[in-house]
Parts: structure tokens; sequence; C-alpha cells
């Protein structure tokens, strides 16, 4: 009877025991791991043509980085002017921009050497070791770092009338864009400046003669309806919009997040190509079903612009990083002069 009394007492006293730890086993316990969620904005809406690769890279990163690292996209114009947005980036308001490298030039101008890369892919342009110079560049004079460029297009004019050689341009109004100024002074372009929400009434009321894009999203924005030309070949091939990233923020991610929007973006690049050349075939069939045509310009006067696009490219991009336009123009010299014009898609 002893023994049975003691062996109770044993028992009940160990279960207080448990008891009375669990609480502080529990607060011992290793936490679960807190989900990171980055905010991003783009320089373009959500919706449109040149925001077909980013809306695969995030949905690929809230894919892969489940109960690790997601992305919450804030918008565009609507959330910061879309040439104001590399400043709150710069101070951590936001954490992931995708924009135009022309729109920060103030702050961060080196991922302009994009521009001339003569039809160069993203992943060409990273293994002649760009984007990790321009990334590291960044790091150093902005805090703001270069995570990949998946993106890469075809640039072409479209006009409202005919020309029937490339020195007509020079007597036609058209939208002026740091990206193109150094083709349109080698022409002698008179380009004007005009607001993007401008583009097609000053198109539709004659105050330009013409504008040059992209080869997607001239019907997202109505211009197929007041422009009837396409001039070929493009006057530029280029993987020239930068996923931007804010350093310290980044830095201070865990291994596993960076590693997969690493990862994903690596993956997007060598996608680049196909999704937006595929895309903008399809375009083209509308335009060309609306009746817009195709205005070819010889090789002699394509590989014109191209002279004008390097010689007058550096200028400009000495003047706007005049600390390392020489070192990326150096880097750059494996893509110029370009074999052949580049490929047009469509007719």
């Amino acid at each position: 009877m002893k023994r049975k009394r003691l062996l109770i007492l044993i028992i009940s006293t160990c279960l207080i025991l448990v008891f009375a730890a669990l609480p502080f086993m529990s607060a011992c316990a290793p936490a679960e791991p807190e989900v990171v969620t980055l905010k991003m904005v783009s320089a373009w809406p959500w919706d449109c043509k040149d925001l077909t690769a980013i809306r695969e890279w995030v949905d690929r990163v809230n894919t892969a980085g489940a109960g690790v690292v997601q992305i919450d996209y804030l918008g565009a114009g609507e959330v910061f002017p879309s040439h104001e947005q590399i400043a709150p980036l710069q101070k951590g308001v936001i954490d992931l921009l995708f924009t135009s490298p022309s729109y920060g030039a103030d702050i961060f101008p080196e991922p302009l050497a994009t521009v001339w890369n003569f039809g160069a892919s993203s992943v060409e342009f990273r293994e002649a070791g760009l984007t990790d110079r321009i990334d590291e560049i960044g790091r150093e004079k902005a805090g703001i770092g270069l995570l990949g460029i998946p993106w890469i297009g075809n640039f072409h004019i479209y006009t409202t009338k005919p020309i029937e050689k490339m020195e007509d341009l020079s007597r036609m109004r058209i939208r002026k864009v740091l990206l193109y100024s150094p083709i349109f002074k080698g022409i002698g372009i008179p380009a004007v400046e005009i607001k993007f929400s401008e583009v097609y009434t000053a198109l539709e009321r004659g105050l330009i003669d013409g504008t040059t894009y992209p080869y997607h999203d001239i019907t997202t924005y109505g211009w197929d309806e007041v422009c009837n030309y396409r001039i070929d070949p493009p006057i530029l091939r280029s993987c020239e919009c930068p996923l931007l990233y804010n350093v310290a923020n980044f830095d201070a991610l865990p291994e596993q997040a960076k590693k997969i929007l690493t990862d994903v973006v690596l993956d997007i690049e060598r996608d680049a190509a196909n999704i937006y050349d595929a895309q903008s075939l399809e375009e083209w069939k509308e335009l060309k079903a609306g009746g817009m045509e195709i205005i070819r310009l010889t090789d002699e006067e394509w590989y014109q612009m191209q002279e004008f696009n390097w010689v007058n490219g550096k200028e400009l991009f000495q003047e706007l990083a005049p600390d390392h336009a020489d070192e990326l123009f150096d880097m750059l010299s494996v893509f110029y002069p370009p074999k052949q014009a580049f490929p047009s898609v469509g007719d």
C-alpha cells in the first residue's frame, strides 16, 4: 500500500512539473518563419503589354515563395508619378520598381546602358558582365540595385504620313524621348516634348507627325487610330526596362527569399524575347488589319541610324553618367556594330 501511494505521488509530481513547464516550452520553441512582403510599383499600368513578363515574374515569385516571400503590387503612376518613382525606391518606401531607365536618370543613370545593347538579349547583357556591374554601381552610389531586366523589345517610329527616305524624318515633328535622342540628333529630327498622356491628342490634332514606341501597346493607347505607318527595321532592339530594388531592404531579406527573387528573374530573362515577340506579332496582325502600312528604310540608312546611336549615345551617356560612361561603353562594345538589321515582328 505504501509503495502504491509513493508511485501515485511521484506520478502526480511529474505531471505537475510538466504542466508547469508548458508555457516556458512554448516560449522557447522556434517561431514559424514570418512571410516577407515586398511592395512593388511600376511606371506603367499593370494590365499593359509592357508588363507581361513582370506579371509572370510576380506570379512565379508568389508561387515559389509561398511561406517565404510575396510581392504586393501597389500600382503605377497613381501611386507615385512615373518620373518620380525612383526617389521613394531610394528611400525604401517601396522595395521594387519596374521602370524606364530614363525616368530615374537624375539619381541612377547607369541603367541607360541598356539602350546601347544593339539587339542583345537580357541574358547576353548579363553574360557580358553589365548587369552585375550596373548593380554594383547603383549599390555604391544610390542605394539602388539592378535585380534584372525582364524585358526586351523592338522600337519603331510610327507616323501619320508617309516618307520615302530617312532624310524626310528631318522635316517631321516627332515626340522626343531621351532614349531616342541620339538617333534624332543624327537625323536632325525637330523633336517635340509631349507628355505621354497627351500623345494621342497631339497626333490627332497634327501637333506632331509621329511618335516612337515599342512594338506593342499601340492599340492599348489607341494610337493605331491616328498613326498610319510603321518605319522598319526597328530603330532599336533593346532590353531597356530594369527591375530595380532598394539595397537596404533587399539585403535584410532571408537568403531563401533573395534566391527565389533572383532565380525567377533569371528564368524570365530567358523567356522575355519569346513572350514579347509573340504578343507583338498578334498586335501587328490587328494593326495591319486596321490599315497600318510598313515603310522600310534601306540597309544603309538603318546602319547610319545605328552609328548615330553609338556616337551620339556615348556623348549623351558621358553627360548623364560621367563617372562610369566610358567603362560601360567599353563593355557595350561587344555588341557594336550590329551584324544585321534587327528583325521586324510582322511583315
